[in-house]
């Protein structure tokens, strides 16, 4: 166990927008294409029904709280072979307070600060140091927060990784919990700390924390969010987090996720019910729908080259064609979007004709709640 005294100040810095998202592919947005002119659709691919089927499923989970996306990309995060998205970790969290520490209309006392509180970046000295984002604003009022006995949560994403801290106002302790010990060095580990307890600081005017790196289960695959999310539950339920949390927890405990956040809203429990009840089909069906909608996405980027070319030719028309040059220019252009357009009309005859191969799970027809 780490233990120091910290009084630090630093520059309070923008939040850089990034949250430990992976990169999962998703489908054009419709929304969009329906309020593009028709030249920006030359293959009329917003009317296509297939189109629609790949769209992205929204409302899959309840997001008031965060203003997730509450989709099937985030969802697709809880597989076992993806780091969990800052978002739905967030609302998750949030459901664990409720459902272990009461609701926050009645009690005071606990409380999860948004993931946006602490961003980790590596440091440009390459030296394994860091340099750590501020957004004190997720903090919550003294009025909402019970600043002598309460007790705050909070997920850090950074770096391609996660963990928890408690700061835990009774003792004046932050408390570290993370998965993989050697992930940071202990300095990154200190200048976390130190930025967490100056904020608390400047909010409460509460000085003199001390920092204390807790034991945990050492995680085995791309867990740390999920470990997070256990340590968390084990400080809920007042016990130890190194005892009570499994190495071999993350697989089932990502399915309990999938099953309790499809639970919150009609378009999550009729996916759920259309996968047999059954978080994995739930997931394995969502990976079949990542293949299709690369195969479409591949499509529209194509197209998108297209009518940049379009727009890049009617440019120049309008300010008048004088140049050798710029005649020229056109003419590529035109030989460009004939040789594109002959490659997607192909690649949507190949497509359409391999739809009666694919299996009606993986529709937005079978998975979508009629309106």
């Amino acid at each position: 166990m780490d233990s120091s005294t910290a009084n630090v100040k630093s520059t309070t810095q923008p939040s850089s927008g990034s949250k430990g998202r992976i990169k999962i592919p998703t489908c054009i947005n419709l929304e969009e294409e329906d309020e593009a002119p028709a030249v920006l659709d030359p293959f009329d691919l917003k009317h296509k029904e297939w189109v629609h089927d790949m769209a992205l499923i929204n409302d899959l989970y309840e997001t008031s709280r965060y203003g997730a996306y509450g989709s099937e990309t985030e969802i697709r995060t809880l597989r076992d072979d993806c780091m969990v998205s800052s978002n739905l970790a967030d609302v998750f969290a949030y459901h664990l307070i409720k459902q272990y520490a009461g609701d926050y209309e009645v009690q005071r006392t606990h409380r999860l600060v948004d993931s946006g509180l602490l961003y980790v970046n590596a440091s440009e000295l390459l030296d394994g140091s860091i340099t750590v984002v501020q957004s004190p604003a997720f903090l919550p009022s003294a009025f909402d927060f019970d600043v002598d006995n309460g007790n705050l949560f909070n997920l850090v994403f950074g770096m391609q990784h996660a963990f928890l801290l408690h700061a835990d106002f009774q003792k004046l302790e932050i408390n570290y919990y993370d998965s993989l010990e050697t992930y940071f060095t202990p300095q990154a580990r200190v200048t976390v700390l130190e930025n967490m307890a100056q904020m608390l600081t400047d909010k409460y005017d509460v000085e003199g924390w001390s920092f204390h790196r807790i034991k945990c289960t050492t995680q085995l695959g791309n867990d740390c969010v999920i470990m997070s999310l256990l340590n968390l539950r084990a400080k809920l339920i007042l016990v130890d987090p190194s005892t009570f949390v499994d190495v071999y927890d993350p697989d089932a405990f990502r399915l309990e996720m999938v099953e309790t956040l499809l639970q919150g809203t009609p378009q999550g429990q009729y996916m759920l019910q259309k996968c047999q009840n059954d978080p994995r089909e739930v997931l394995r069906v969502l990976d079949l729908r990542t293949k299709e909608q690369l195969l479409v996405n591949a499509i529209f980027k194509k197209r998108n080259e297209v009518v940049d070319l379009i727009t890049k030719n009617r440019e120049l028309q309008c300010m008048g064609v004088d140049s050798d040059d710029e005649k020229e220019e056109i003419r590529k252009n035109d030989a460009k979007i004939k040789q594109l357009s002959e490659i997607i009309n192909k690649d949507i005859k190949k497509y359409e004709n391999s739809l009666t191969q694919k299996p009606a799970c993986i529709f937005n027809k079978f998975l979508c709640r009629s309106n």
